[in-house]
């Protein structure tokens, strides 16, 4: 069973992406703030995939949170989240955009990413 961070300040949308895995085979942790998904990372909880927001609201962006976990969790996979174009995002150093989810999503794009992040070849 493969888990997923959610990191989302919104929470409405974690629990709109929390019903929308309840039928797979993920497990989900779910974080209100960067900071809670920095301990989760500390904690050393098994975790195969961050989805994080680009924007939170704690004064940390989604690309520095990711940044900060990858160095200490091998092999994490990340997919963002957010409402804004890749070309908007781009100079938060995001590349192609192609680690991006746009909102709003279906529950089929979602698990459809999910999946798609989880089979990619880490560098």
């Amino acid at each position: 069973m493969k888990t997923v961070l959610l990191v989302e300040d919104d929470p409405l949308l974690s629990n709109t992406v929390e019903t929308f895995l309840e039928e797979t085979d993920y497990r989900l942790y779910i974080a209100s703030s960067a900071e809670e998904a920095l301990i989760a990372g500390r904690n050393k909880r098994k975790i195969d995939l961050l989805l994080t927001d680009i924007f939170l609201g704690d004064g940390m962006n989604g690309k520095e949170l990711a940044d900060r976990l990858c160095a200490v969790i091998p092999g994490l996979r990340v997919l963002y989240m957010s409402g804004y174009s890749a070309e908007l995002l781009r100079p938060l150093g995001l590349d192609d955009g192609s680690n991006l989810l746009s909102k709003p999503f279906s529950s089929a794009d979602l698990v459809r990413r999910i999946e798609g992040a989880l089979a990619e070849e880490r560098a």
